[in-house]
C-alpha cells in the first residue's frame, strides 16, 4: 500500500539520476537559478517594494512541499516566476496608478522658469 513515505523527494530523484556528484552539482544549478530569477523579481525599483516583496514570496511557493516530483516543483517556480513578472511589470504599475493618481499639473522649477533664476521675463 503506498504511503506518505513512498514517494520520492527533489534530492532523492537527483541522487537516483545522477548519483552524488550530480545530485550536489544539480542543487548547485537548481539554487544559481532560483536566486537569479529571485533577484530579477526583488530588485525592480518602479514598484513599491512591498508588492515586490510580496511577489518573490509568492514566487518560492511550489517549494514548500518537499514531497512533489522534481519537475512539478520546477514548473510551478516558472509559472509562478512568469505570473510575478506579468503582475510587477505590467498589471501592477496601471492599478497603482488607479488608486494612486500623480499630480502632474504642478510645474517643475528648473533653471529655465524665469521664477528660478531671479530674472525677470
Amino acid at each position: 500500500m503506498p504511503g506518505y513515505f513512498d514517494q520520492h523527494r527533489i534530492l532523492g530523484e537527483l541522487y537516483i539520476d545522477f548519483g552524488y556528484a550530480g545530485a550536489l552539482i544539480a542543487n548547485i544549478i537548481f539554487g544559481v537559478a532560483i536566486g537569479y530569477m529571485y533577484r530579477i523579481v526583488r530588485d525592480y525599483d518602479r514598484l513599491p517594494r512591498l508588492i515586490s516583496f510580496g511577489i518573490c514570496a509568492m514566487m518560492m511557493l511550489p517549494f514548500i512541499d518537499f514531497g512533489t516530483a522534481l519537475a512539478k516543483s520546477i514548473n510551478g517556480f516558472v509559472l509562478t516566476f512568469c505570473a510575478g513578472l506579468i503582475i510587477q511589470r505590467i498589471i501592477a504599475p496601471r492599478v497603482l496608478v488607479m488608486f494612486f493618481p500623480q499630480n502632474t499639473h504642478r510645474q517643475s522649477r528648473g533653471r529655465s522658469h524665469p521664477a528660478a533664476t531671479g530674472r525677470p521675463k
